[in-house]
């Protein structure tokens, strides 16, 4: 996971890459795949489930998760998509915008 954020994307620009966003709200998760800025995959469950990311991301050669969350810590979701070999970007409060 980025601590510094602004560190671990210097040398990407997300905006050119597929990356799976992760929106882990109060009474669902949502999950979108992103090229740029053209949705290719978007899909909800009521909790976090890699198995879902795993169908998701297969075969798009995905690098990037970005997760936010307003259930407050999400270390065990961050845990599971880097198991995947994704760099995971935790957008929350204390995230410098712009990246």
């Amino acid at each position: 996971m980025c601590a510094r954020p602004s560190r671990c994307l210097k040398n990407f620009d997300l905006l050119k890459m597929i990356n799976l966003i992760v929106d882990i709200g109060n009474t669902q998760v949502k999950y979108a795949l992103m090229e740029g800025q053209t949705l290719l995959v978007e899909c909800r469950s009521q909790s976090f489930a890699i198995e879902q990311v795993v169908r998701i991301v297969q075969g798009h050669g995905v690098e990037w998760a970005v997760v936010s969350s307003t259930r407050g810590d999400s270390v065990e979701e961050v845990a599971h998509l880097e198991t995947l070999g994704l760099r995971v970007l935790l957008f929350d409060s204390s995230t410098p915008v712009p990246i």
